[in-house]
């Protein structure tokens, strides 16, 4: 069998803080052969300059014989978003397999080494072709939150995996092996471990997956020019189209939170919206697969009320936001009581939407669901915004808690 090459594409936009490291953890792998393609989205910071002098430096040390990395900055002719970047570098892409990495987070030294030997056990195993290798890998992340001068914060971090001790037990002996490596050849085994995998919300991301390079062009499966979702909708997608899905549970990734700078914690008047729609498109992919049960419903229903209340809790924000803003220029503020009204109308108007009817009665799970999701799935909302600005002072006042405790929901 030939050697597997992969495509690491890396979108990048504005990160000279963290592009550095990214690309250097990619540089430093152990596996000696793959293409790094860095698409600038018109980054006006030093992110490219630093990715130049990374690559030069590479090329001039000494590199072992056996060796076949290339690595080349694609710069897009204006600032187009995410994912056109990221469509850009799989329109230029050779390898074998793709993976799309993000320029603020980091992978372990031996990521490529251990994807391309279970890509070889598993083709292997199939004496059938020697084309036929999975469709998709799957690998475990750390997620690390990061203070405000950008140290770990100790304690404070998640290690988001699937193995024998939180998947469905009653249909865990279909497709999990002694090393809790999951290997899901058939339409059963791969709606199953979807579930798993949204759950533990590690689904949506395109980062701590590798994909068949052919099997993604076949599909003609490309990243959507949509905030805030688009990762997501890419990959209900492609698993529609897949065959084959191996899940490892090797910590590969490390995700870097740095808190209130990420996207998800901006300001957004469509995000609930946003959010809606991928959860729409998790129970339409559910349906079409006949698989649409009540442990679909439960994941999805604590999916949809967790971002139910953190609409909530933007909106305050966004509102006290504002009201710093009127007081700065000696304008009338708005009273806590009128904050409290708007944001219940919101509330309210959602009680009446198609999900919300879907999905209420299928709330479950620990503490967090009893104590948040539950009292609004039920239309308890007066008693929804108190908590919600409970929660809305913890953010504020003791980021640190606030984390631990979205750690743990």
């Amino acid at each position: 069998m030939r050697q597997i090459r992969f495509s690491i594409v890396m979108p990048m936009y504005n990160v000279e803080k963290y592009v550095g490291k990214a690309i250097q953890t990619i540089l430093n792998q152990t596996y000696p052969a793959y293409e790094l393609i860095v698409v600038d989205d018109c980054a006006t910071d030093a992110s490219a300059t630093i990715v130049e002098e990374a690559f030069e430096a590479y090329r001039n040390q000494e590199i072992p014989g056996n060796a076949t990395v290339s690595c080349k900055l694609v710069r897009q002719p204006e600032n187009q978003g995410v994912s056109e970047a990221r469509n850009r570098g799989l329109m230029d892409a050779t390898g074998d397999y793709i993976l799309f990495l993000d320029p603020d987070d980091f992978v372990e030294k031996n990521l490529l080494e251990v994807l391309a030997e279970k890509i070889r056990i598993y083709t292997e195993a199939n004496k059938k072709s020697t084309e036929l290798r999975p469709d998709i890998l799957v690998y475990a992340l750390s997620e690390e939150y990061y203070d405000s001068h950008e140290q770990v914060e100790p304690g404070y971090t998640k290690i988001h995996r699937l193995d024998k001790t939180n998947v469905d037990v009653s249909k865990s002996n279909l497709y999990i092996a002694s090393d809790n490596v999951m290997n899901c050849d058939s339409p059963e085994k791969i709606q199953e471990i979807v579930k798993d995998l949204e759950r533990e919300t590690m689904y949506g991301y395109p980062w701590n997956k590798a994909y068949n390079l052919k099997f993604l062009k076949e599909s003609c499966v490309h990243f959507k020019k949509i905030t805030h979702v688009e990762d997501i909708l890419f990959n209900i997608q492609i698993f529609m189209e897949a065959k084959h899905v191996v899940v490892l549970p090797n910590v590969l990734y490390h995700y870097r939170n740095s808190g209130q700078a990420r996207l998800t914690s901006k300001y957004l008047p469509e995000y609930f919206d946003l959010q809606k729609r991928r959860f729409q498109a998790f129970i339409d992919q559910q349906r079409s697969w006949n698989s649409l049960d009540d442990r679909a419903l439960e994941i999805e229903a604590n999916a949809y009320f967790r971002s139910f209340i953190s609409m909530m809790q933007r909106e305050i924000d966004h509102l006290e936001t504002e009201n710093e803003s009127i007081k700065a220029v000696g304008g009338t503020v708005k009273s806590d009581a009128a904050i409290r009204k708007a944001v219940l109308e919101k509330a309210r108007k959602e009680m009446d939407t198609d999900l919300f009817r879907i999905l209420h009665k299928h709330v479950g799970g620990g503490k967090v669901a009893r104590i948040l999701y539950k009292p609004l799935a039920s239309g308890k909302l007066e008693l929804t915004y108190r908590r919600t600005r409970l929660i809305h002072y913890v953010r504020h006042h003791f980021s640190g808690l606030f984390m631990k405790l979205k750690q743990n929901r």
